[in-house]
Parts: structure tokens; sequence; C-alpha cells
């Protein structure tokens, strides 16, 4: 995944290897807009990374003029700064299955339910394609403020990623497509992995700029780790979200 430098800077010192600064182009979002935006873009773009999605590098920033403000910020991959089109489903789970796979297991464990056409990307260069998969703001504690742990508690036996009243948002546009889950269980294996540690880490950083409340933080932790513990039974008893499945499988 390659970055556009818009400009460069001063050198860091002298030396033939010194560094010079630079700026990379990117994108921010007011972190506190529409109540746990921050927080939920933050602490999912990591965890996707962390699994080996093709997530954005995103980090808070303040901005120099309003230095209340705080925003969340990821680096952009549409080098040629043009409207990407919307992806294909079929096509896409077709030409990338495991990654396909991985989508889906992975907005399980966020309960995002806002997983259309329009935030994965494809982007096609002379080496080949670099695929991209973005904006989490709808997942974990929600887009309303004051209700985050109320949704967390209302996905403890959903997986979350369907349109309805409990999840606000648009069925999966892969889950409604994908016919096999056979590629599942490399992804589900990588979310069990995650360390306890590390969920705690990535909420600590929200808590920090007061973005999620110590209660919301705590009941985030919680979630998580129950929720890779009990990811694949939620998988089996929600079978019908994908409903092209042509067999049960084996997870």
């Amino acid at each position: 995944m390659l970055h556009r430098i818009e400009h460069f800077g001063a050198k860091v010192g002298n030396t033939a290897a010194a560094p010079s600064y630079i700026s990379i182009t990117g994108l921010a979002k007011r972190a506190k807009l529409g109540g746990y935006i921050g927080a939920n873009e933050y602490i999912c773009s990591e965890l996707g990374r962390l699994i080996g999605l093709p997530v954005p590098h995103c980090a808070f920033a303040r901005d120099g003029n309003k230095k209340s403000e705080v925003y969340f910020c990821s680096l952009s991959f549409n080098v040629m700064q043009v409207e990407l089109p919307n992806i294909i489903p079929p096509m896409f789970v077709n030409n990338h299955p495991s990654i396909s796979a991985g989508i889906i297991v992975f907005d399980i464990l966020i309960g995002n339910p806002d997983r259309h056409k329009g935030n994965l990307g494809e982007f096609l260069h002379r080496d080949g394609i670099d695929l991209f998969v973005f904006d989490h703001s709808h997942a974990l504690l929600g887009i309303k403020a004051g209700e985050g742990s109320r949704r967390l508690d209302a996905l403890s036996d959903r997986l979350g990623i369907a349109s309805g009243g409990q999840t606000l948002g648009n069925a999966h546009c892969l889950g409604k497509v994908v016919s096999n889950l056979s590629f599942f269980n490399e992804w589900l294996s990588r979310v069990e992995s995650i360390p306890d540690w590390y969920f705690k880490r990535l909420i600590d950083v929200p808590l920090e700029h007061n973005l999620i409340t110590k209660t919301e933080a705590e009941h985030l932790f919680t979630f998580f780790i129950e929720r890779k513990s009990k990811i694949r039974g939620l998988i089996l008893d929600n079978l019908n979200q994908f409903p092209r499945l042509q067999s049960r499988p084996i997870l």
C-alpha cells in the first residue's frame, strides 16, 4: 500500500541517511462527531491491521487552531485523489475469497452493521491490485452518544452485521453473496489469538483523549474478551445471515 507525499520539508540532521519532514495525504474526522466516531474508527482500524486486513494506518491528531479539537486521521490510499467506483460484491468475493472471509469475520468481531459496497476498495495499477477496508464509524459503540454500552449489550448474541433495529445499518454486502465459509477458520484463529492486553491497550487510547468514559472502556474490554471466545458459536447460530450458503460449515 503506497501513499502520496504532498510536500518535502527540511532534513533532520546532516548525514547522508538523514530523514526529511514530509506531508502525506490523509483524511480526518472530528473524533467526537456522532458520539463515538473517533473511538470506533481507531480501535477497529488497529484491530483490522493486526489480523492482516488492508486497513489504512491511523492516529489521533489535534487541529493547531483549535487546541481542544481531536481528530481521527487515516492515511489516504487514494493516491490519484479521484472518486473510486464501488465494488461489485459477487466479483469481489470470487476474486478475493480469503480477504472477503477476513472482512466478514472482522465485522462480526466489531459488530459492524455498515459494510456496504462503497467502503471497500480495489485499486488497480501496473503492479497488480491493492485492496482497502475502511470506515468503521458505526461499529462497536455505535453512533448514538451515551448509548454505547447499550449497543454492546444488544450485540451479545448477534453477529451485528445485518440491518435492523438493533444494529442500525445495512445488510453485509459480502455476507449476502458468500456461498461457503471455508476460508473462515484461518481468520477466526487470528481473532481468537488476539491477546487480552492488546484490547486494553487499544481501548486506553480513546479513553486518554476523553472520547469514551471509564465505564464504556471497561464495557468494551469485557465485550471483546467474550466476543472472541464465542465468535465461532455466534456464526453457527446465525447462519441465516448468509442466504447463499450451500452447506453447513465446520468451524
